[in-house]
């Protein structure tokens, strides 16, 4: 564990309520997140995690209830706010990876740069640095299917953190890959973590995943019940 979070937040979650249809599936959540902190919700299926991540990151609206980043309430943003918003501010990490088949890693990386307004030319140039970081130098031309599940778990990083956000969201970024793999993402985080001041909200059912974090919350049919320290994770 490494960096302490600075003491004001920032994102809150207030009140969050969710429904769909008659089924309520998310029950007056509230939260903080700090900034360089690392936060695990953990809980069974079906508890909640992934919608309240979708929420969280607007790709879904509340019925009830605010989340605020940075000071900015995200409900007071119009839909083209909202994304760029979303593009400048938050990245996102999911266990399938998500990446387009068609295009190689280095162009999956850069899209998000060339959304928020670069060139192509800057947004492949930066994307191509990143990867270098991230030890896929000789990866760059490859296509999702040419990867491992490894490598593309490290492609999927680099896209989420092009465009320098402040929080990542990651949705059991780890499910899918091997006893190796995993760790080396786990620790992929905690150097992201150091080397660039990055928030992480970490959705997860394991345990190892769950402990890496400061912070881990217990979701149960929508609600949270349980706060502990990571190496306490509640699985």
């Amino acid at each position: 564990m490494s960096s302490t979070p600075t003491d004001a937040p920032l994102m809150e979650v207030r009140d969050i309520y969710k429904s769909f249809g008659r089924l309520e599936i998310l029950r007056g959540i509230s939260l903080q997140l700090h900034r360089g902190e690392i936060l695990a919700i953990v809980g069974a299926s079906g508890a909640g995690k992934t919608t309240l991540l979708q929420v969280i990151g607007t790709l879904d609206a509340p019925d009830r209830g605010e989340v605020i980043i940075g000071g900015e309430r995200l409900s007071a943003l119009s839909g083209n706010r909202r994304a760029a918003f979303r593009n400048r501010h938050l990245g996102f990490v999911f266990q399938s990876h998500q990446l387009m088949p068609e295009f190689t890693a280095v162009e999956n990386v850069a899209i998000p740069a060339m959304i928020s307004g670069k060139s192509r030319r800057e947004a492949m140039a930066e994307a191509g640095e990143l990867l270098r970081r991230l030890s896929l130098g000789d990866r760059l031309d490859h296509r999702p299917a040419e990867l491992s599940g490894g490598e593309k778990q490290r492609v999927a990083v680099a896209r989420a953190i092009i465009n320098h956000p402040e929080i990542v969201l990651a949705d059991e970024p780890t499910g899918a890959l091997d006893s190796v793999r995993k760790r080396e993402l786990l620790e992929l985080f905690l150097r992201l973590r150091e080397e660039e001041g990055l928030s992480f909200i970490v959705v997860t059912h394991d345990r190892e995943t769950a402990e890496i974090a400061d912070r881990s919350l217990l979701l149960s049919d929508g609600r949270i019940v349980s706060e502990q320290g990571g190496d306490e994770a509640p699985i």
